[in-house]
């Protein structure tokens, strides 16, 4: 990998690691829900702002921000499963969790897409080092979480953990209906789909939630939107495009030990023997199905 990559990819891993900080930090002063409308809505705002100089505006010859009425038709439930609900999921369970604990059983995204992949792709099958990943997976998040006593903490990484199968069943959905390379267009729909659900939800729950706003918790939600989630998800992007998915799983490693270190500067809470085992066994389980540590084994026996 060329030094501009690796440069990008721990800039990724980093700013994904402070979604779970801000998350913490908002959630001492709004609800679950007051987050999420935040998060999507600080996402939206720059993602327009970037289209619009990038195109000049917002439609063209394919249509509504450059893509057809299939396409956003198929990008609801996309939208939906990508951002609000997953968002949702992860803030409710880091009321009774950490933010690195949360991003911990964050980082197995890609195992539960590997296991929906095989379930609904039939040419995505379950190989011999998938399945080793997955079932380390497993270990790693019952070792970080801890399963000896059901109590919030269990509680809590079970939100967490649903949360990371929503994005799975995002990246599966994506998989099977997505025709387009136009990421750019892909993620403003869908979190201009998920921003539109949550403010939704949100009127009908109870429209009182936004008198929890102040100055602090919109600095705080810019930063939760500007960063983690516009920044990191059109830098994501920009990798894939210009290099491939092959060192995809990086970022989601590194944006564990980066969500530990923001908590340590921020909260003075230091990682547990249990959460940087749990970690490590996850990190070892992706490590199999990228193909990465068979591949060094293979060196060293030669």
């Amino acid at each position: 990998m060329t030094n501009a990559l690796w440069a990008l990819l721990v800039l990724v891993g980093m700013i994904w690691g402070s979604s779970y900080i801000l998350f913490e930090i908002l959630l001492e002063t709004v609800n679950a829900h007051m987050v999420v409308f935040l998060r999507l809505i600080f996402t939206v705002i720059p993602l327009l702002i970037v289209f619009g100089i990038k195109y000049q505006g917002f439609v063209n010859q394919a249509g509504i921000f450059g893509l057809d009425r299939y396409h956003w038709r198929v990008m609801l439930p996309m939208g939906v499963l990508s951002t609000s609900i997953p968002s949702f999921c992860f803030a409710y369970g880091q009321t009774f969790v950490s933010g690195g604990l949360s991003s911990i059983i964050g980082s197995t995204t890609a195992l539960n897409t590997l296991v929906l992949s095989a379930i609904l792709i039939p040419s995505e099958k379950l190989s011999w080092n998938r399945f080793i990943g997955v079932v380390l997976g497993i270990v790693g998040v019952t070792t970080a979480v801890g399963i000896h006593q059901v109590d919030g903490n269990v509680y809590g990484a079970f939100w967490c953990f649903m949360g990371a199968v929503s994005y799975a069943s995002a990246a599966v959905w994506g998989k099977l209906k997505i025709k387009t390379n136009a990421y750019l267009s892909t993620l403003t729909v869908n979190s201009l789909y998920g921003l539109v659900i949550i403010t939704v939800f949100v009127l009908a729950v109870d429209s009182t939630y936004f008198a929890q706003l102040n100055a602090e918790n919109l600095a705080y939600g810019v930063a939760l939107g500007l960063v983690p989630s516009a920044l990191g998800g059109l830098l994501y992007f920009y990798i894939l495009d210009n290099w491939g998915a092959t060192n995809a799983l990086l970022p989601v490693l590194i944006a564990v030990p980066s969500a530990f270190l923001y908590q340590w500067l921020i909260f003075n809470q230091f990682i547990t023997t249990q959460e940087a085992t749990g970690f490590a066994i996850i990190a070892l389980g992706l490590m199999v199905i990228d193909g990465r540590i068979l591949r060094l084994f293979k060196r060293g026996s030669v």
